[in-house]
């Protein structure tokens, strides 16, 4: 693999649409919430509350998996072109030069212990890519040592358990999992779409 660009530059999604779609995304669930309330406790005493529970429950999921995906700008089918990393989200093409990353971070289940994506932050912005899509790529040792070039120069610190997961040596002091940066517009948004599915919920089952 040659180090070179993207031929076509990295692709984004732009901060905007991103923004929108989060808000979009945020009010479905909401609208999901409130509604899978009302349903339910409009079924509970009767035989159609096993079928409102098992369709409400699908809704949840993929509402809430949307919403996910759109604001954590998850990329899946991860692909290395040059030193860009890229993949597919629900608003387009998206992807990061690891040449330029400066911050990295894993989501971690601490149930099962287990890496289960890491998210990554250049000058243009972030994604993030399941590991174990992330794992699978044909390229990813040369992923991996795009990420320890970077680690080499100073330019990025590896959270300590993807340092442990490739074999790398960590820098001293290196966290755990890592900090990324984050969107203030999108924690404003996130923190609305709690507290709105929150009194969704509560509207739907007194309402009902």
């Amino acid at each position: 693999m040659t180090d070179r660009l993207h031929p076509g530059g990295v692709p984004r999604v732009p901060a905007g649409r991103r923004r929108l779609a989060t808000a979009g995304a945020g009010l479905l669930l909401v609208a999901v919430c409130g509604l899978a309330a009302a349903w339910g406790r409009a079924t509970l005493d009767t035989d159609g509350v096993a079928v409102a529970a098992a369709v409400s429950a699908v809704l949840l999921v993929v509402a809430l998996r949307l919403w996910s995906r759109v604001r954590r700008e998850v990329v899946t089918r991860p692909v290395l072109e040059g030193t860009v990393l890229t993949g597919r989200t629900p608003l387009g093409r998206h992807g990061v030069d690891l040449t330029r990353v400066h911050a990295a971070a894993v989501s971690w289940d601490a149930e099962s212990r287990r890496v289960v994506a890491l998210g990554l932050a250049d000058d243009g912005g972030c994604a993030v890519v399941p590991w174990t899509q992330l794992q699978a790529m044909p390229d990813l040792a040369e992923v991996r040592r795009l990420l320890a070039l970077r680690q080499e120069q100073r330019a990025l610190v590896l959270p300590a358990l993807v340092c442990a997961a490739w074999d790398l040596p960590a820098l001293p002091g290196a966290d755990a999992t890592g900090p990324l940066p984050r969107d203030r517009v999108e924690q404003v948004l996130a923190g609305l779409t709690h507290a709105g599915s929150a009194a969704a919920v509560a509207a739907g089952i007194l309402l009902a």
